[in-house]
């Protein structure tokens, strides 16, 4: 309790205070014989005992009379509560306030002492004075709501309640404006005051409240295909790996959606796009309109409508080959008008009529002109992104974003630092990334060593119990391909060698052996040019992951090109240091192998059942931990009748058969 100021006290309540300090059952610490005490009050009769009590108001005649009426004070010097020029009044203060006056408050009960504690401080008497401790850090307190907007109320380990409300502006899902229109206010979901003109979604708040289905979620970077490597965008994107699945680059059939949370709508839907797919009619994209309080959808895009307006945006278009993460299709799609200006949703849609083929990597999308949060109008209300890798701040536009700390930087778990959980690191986007290899990725610092590994899950490398005998590469999980030049590579699993390029042209040949894993050489994807446009110059390689090296290296092999002495190089080294040095194996060029894969077949008709059984020394090496390494170079464009080199049943990094953890 405050001390008291009576000055401003009604009398009546100044005498009732005064009489219950002298009556049984109250407790005075310092009581006074009654015949010392001067109870004149404007009444000179000292008979009776409740005049033994001051309760006058204003009286500057005496300065000791107060004393009566004060507790655990023991300086009577001059504690007079009417005099407007004391002090010393606050030598009275019994709050809880202040720590240093604890020890000078008498008590016969820990009773006594429960009016000087917080809810916030435990309080005892011992040895007759009163003992008030602060409780730890974090007990609860005061008001137990929990929702977005208010946490349980929590000691601040100094005495004081914390009342735990969110930083005001953010995201809440409930407000009388609807869902996707609201913001924390003082602890309440409100409605929003302003709203942020574009979503960029540069944290999980960014789609809070959004409904998803299938694989729709933030992304730094595209799965990996079986021919194209994975594409990072350098910041959150929102979309969905379509109909790849992990471990990439494994595939699925998904039909899915994101839908918005609740928001006004402009004339105009405005985003930017970003796909890899085969589009119409394999994979579908469709974006809908759902009014507020039901009704149908209304669709203002649609791939279906091939040649029609609803089908006329560039994410409707076929793109099978690599693309660089700034190439973005810059996407305007009216609102009808009736709906300009209502409360929506809107639904995004992603149809993959098949699991085909090798090249997807979904759609993307990125800084829409709605579904955007509440607005900021500082730095101080985005205090809640704020982290150990970066600061919440109002960018131009309004909306709280990250600015992050460098790149790398120690956060989180720092001590764990395996292969499957490595220590966690800032982003470049300010985000503390953990680090743990994806669930069913590769790893090979199992227990049981290298070669012998199953998948990552949950952080730790586990043990493959049984291995295929060869590896027939129905996932190239693990291995990396990469371009040696400027031009793309062609490597991945095929089922067949591409049309060739000659006049007249011979046709694709489906391989005995498939999924193989090679390349097309100088082909270029759709192969169904023959006029000598349709290739390239390709120097690329693969590479496995690490294994044990057995005596011998066995595959099957197949080509159809130029051999090799000089055009279509083809090299095969392996590697028993990590990579640091490579010895070769076998190498085509100037006829330094008799490999039958450096014979020239360019004049040849190969069927598809014509392969190569190829073994090769590695008994010097043997139960050493290797990687091979394969590299082809056709040194030019020419000549038009090439179809590439593809492997099989290789007895090296073979696929682990234990079903994938669950």
């Amino acid at each position: 309790m405050p001390a008291a100021n009576f000055d401003r006290l009604p009398l009546a309540l100044i005498a009732s205070i005064a009489g219950c300090l002298v009556v049984s059952g109250c407790f005075n610490p310092d009581p006074a014989p009654a015949d010392e005490t001067d109870g004149t009050g404007g009444d000179d009769d000292d008979d009776d005992d409740d005049d033994s009590v001051d309760t006058t108001v204003g009286d500057d005649d005496d300065d000791d009379d107060d004393d009566a009426t004060t507790m655990g004070d023991d300086d009577d010097d001059d504690d007079d509560d009417d005099d407007d020029d004391d002090d010393d009044d606050d030598d009275d203060d019994t709050t809880t306030d202040d720590d240093d006056d604890d020890d000078d408050v008498e008590c016969m009960a820990p009773a006594d002492c429960a009016p000087m504690a917080t809810e916030c401080q435990a309080f005892d008497c011992v040895d007759g004075m009163c003992d008030i401790t602060d409780v730890a850090l974090g007990e609860p307190c005061g008001d137990a709501t929990d929702n977005v907007c208010n946490s349980p109320d929590t000691c601040d380990g100094a005495g004081a309640c914390l009342d735990n409300f969110a930083v005001d502006g953010e995201t809440c899902g409930m407000c009388p404006a609807g869902p996707g229109l609201c913001g924390c206010d003082a602890g309440a979901c409100a409605d929003c005051t302003s709203f942020a003109q574009r979503n960029s979604f540069s944290s999980d708040q960014s789609i809070a409240g959004w409904t998803l289905t299938g694989d729709w979620g933030l992304y730094l970077e595209t799965p990996e295909t079986q021919s194209i490597p994975s594409v990072p965008f350098g910041n959150f994107r929102f979309g969905t790996d379509g109909n790849r699945q992990a471990p990439y680059p494994g595939s699925e059939q998904e039909d899915s959606s994101a839908t918005t949370t609740m928001t006004v709508l402009p004339s105009m839907l405005e985003f930017t796009s970003w796909h890899v797919d085969e589009s119409t009619p394999y994979d579908v994209k469709i974006i809908e309109i759902l009014p507020e309080g039901g009704g149908a959808p209304v669709p203002v895009a649609d791939c279906n409508d091939l040649g029609g307006p609803l089908g006329s945006y560039e994410f409707c278009d076929l793109l099978l080959e690599s693309r660089p993460p700034e190439a973005v299709d810059n996407i305007s799609i009216p609102v009808p008008i009736g709906l300009v200006g209502t409360n929506a949703q809107v639904r995004f849609r992603y149809v993959n009529s098949d699991t085909c083929c090798g090249q997807e990597q979904g759609w993307y999308i990125d800084d829409l002109n709605f579904a955007t949060l509440c607005g900021c109008s500082d730095d101080a209300g985005c205090d809640h992104l704020d982290s150990e890798c970066g600061t919440g701040v109002c960018s131009a536009e309004g909306e709280c974003v990250v600015d992050p700390v460098a790149a790398g930087a120690e956060c989180g778990d720092t001590m764990s630092d395996v292969e499957c959980n490595m220590p966690d690191a800032c982003s470049p986007q300010g985000y503390c990334m953990p680090n743990e290899g994806d669930n069913w990725s590769t790893c090979f610092d199992c227990p049981s060593g290298a070669g012998d590994c199953n998948t990552c899950f949950e952080g730790e490398c586990t043990d493959c119990m049984m291995s295929d005998p060869l590896n027939q590469f129905s996932t190239t999980t693990g291995w990396t391909f990469e371009a040696l030049n400027e031009e793309s590579h062609g490597w991945g699993t095929y089922f067949s060698a591409p049309a060739n390029n000659i006049v007249p042209q011979d046709p694709a040949v489906p391989l005995s052996f498939s999924p193989s894993l090679g390349t097309d050489g100088n082909r270029i994807f759709p192969y169904t040019d023959a006029t000598g446009e349709n290739r390239h110059f390709e120097h690329s390689r693969a590479t496995s992951p690490p294994d044990i090296v057995p005596n011998a290296i066995t595959f099957d092999s197949w080509h159809d090109d130029e051999g090799g002495f000089q055009y279509d190089q083809k090299l095969i080294e392996l590697s028993i240091d990590g990579g640091m040095s490579w010895i070769v194996l076998e190498d085509c060029f100037m006829g330094a192998s008799t490999q039958p894969f450096c014979t020239d077949t360019s004049g040849d008709v190969r069927g598809g059942a014509d392969w190569d059984a190829i073994t090769i020394d590695t008994s010097a090496y043997a139960g050493e931990v290797g990687i091979l390494r394969f590299t082809y170079n056709t040194t030019d464009t020419c000549c038009g009748a090439e179809q590439g080199w593809y492997i099989d049943n290789l007895n090296f990094a073979q696929r682990c058969l234990d079903p994938l953890p669950m």
